[in-house]
């Protein structure tokens, strides 16, 4: 494809993509084959076990990519492993707004269980405070009353704890200490051997959701109504585009992946019309076909 083509073609995709899914070789083939992107069941208790497709919104997806750009590609794949285990060099842009309309059963949602968990660990740490305090004032006043004090600390070791840090001597700040002391005295919490570790914690939950650390805000979900349903390979919903392969960089065979690397070839063939094909595609599908005695595939 010629450049102008390619530049027209991107141009008129960024009209149409709201969010982005990643994936690895291996995923792709059983995509494929299958003919769809099926969901997982990521967790329970807040989507009542329904299928999902993690992906992430466009914009974020763009701030991702600009990141590769300036950090080693060693950070850049921490990044993609956190979004999900399989999240790899395939990468597939979704035109939202079409597939809700015309596939059935299919809805976005926000990604909200990690908030939620890291909430539900800080209201469970100041259950505990007030069970170990005189008890003078009810559990919902000795609640609203640390709000402020979560608040304070929270301001404070947003100030002062660096953005990606352990938070592993959270305990050890004197004013952390001074301000969570001065309320454990107050209602003569009695922590025992065990303040440390749990002051480390709580400040902890407070500066994750001061930060929105695990909200994952700029993540989305696309959720099936039953684990059968999922988004058509169709170019009408989706590119599918190859994207920095570390395994070409280093010189790997992406062949050692496959037990036949023949069948992705062929899928990718069949499935011709959803790929970009920019010079990744052409270096992924040279590698894929290069095998002993073969060192040329028509594509």
């Amino acid at each position: 494809m010629s450049l102008e083509l390619l530049y027209e073609e991107l141009s008129a995709m960024n009209r149409m993509i709201k969010n982005v899914h990643y994936t690895n070789l291996s995923s792709l083939e059983g995509i494929l084959s299958s003919k769809k992107i099926y969901g997982s069941i990521y967790e329970y208790w807040t989507n009542k076990g329904k299928s999902e497709l993690a992906t992430l919104r466009r914009g974020i997806d763009k701030e991702l990519s600009n990141s590769r750009r300036g950090e080693s590609s060693n950070r850049y794949r921490i990044k993609l492993e956190k979004l999900s285990g399989s999240a790899g060099d395939v990468k597939i842009y979704l035109f939202t707004d079409r597939i809700l309309a015309y596939v059935r059963g299919v809805r976005k949602t926000p990604i909200s269980e990690y908030g939620i968990e890291t909430l539900n660990k800080y209201k469970d740490s100041v259950k505990s405070l007030y069970k170990a305090s005189n008890k003078k004032i009810s559990e919902e006043q000795f609640f609203n009353e640390f709000k402020k004090v979560a608040k304070e600390i929270g301001n404070y070791l947003d100030k002062t704890e660096p953005r990606g840090s352990s938070l592993s001597s959270i305990d050890e700040t004197p004013e952390f200490n001074s301000i969570f002391n001065t309320f454990l005295n107050k209602h003569k919490v009695e922590m025992k051997n065990y303040h440390s570790f749990f002051a480390r914690d709580i400040g902890a939950y407070i500066l994750k959701l001061k930060r929105g650390y695990y909200q994952r805000e700029g993540e989305e979900r696309l959720q099936f109504n039953d684990t059968e349903r999922g988004i058509p390979i169709d170019p009408r919903l989706m590119r599918i585009r190859f994207v920095g392969l570390d395994m070409l960089k280093d010189g790997e065979n992406p062949n050692d992946i496959f037990d036949d690397p023949k069948d992705i070839i062929k899928l990718i063939k069949a499935n011709n019309s959803v790929f970009m094909k920019d010079e990744m595609y052409y270096k992924v599908m040279k590698a894929l076909a290069r095998k002993e005695g073969e060192h040329e595939f028509e594509y």
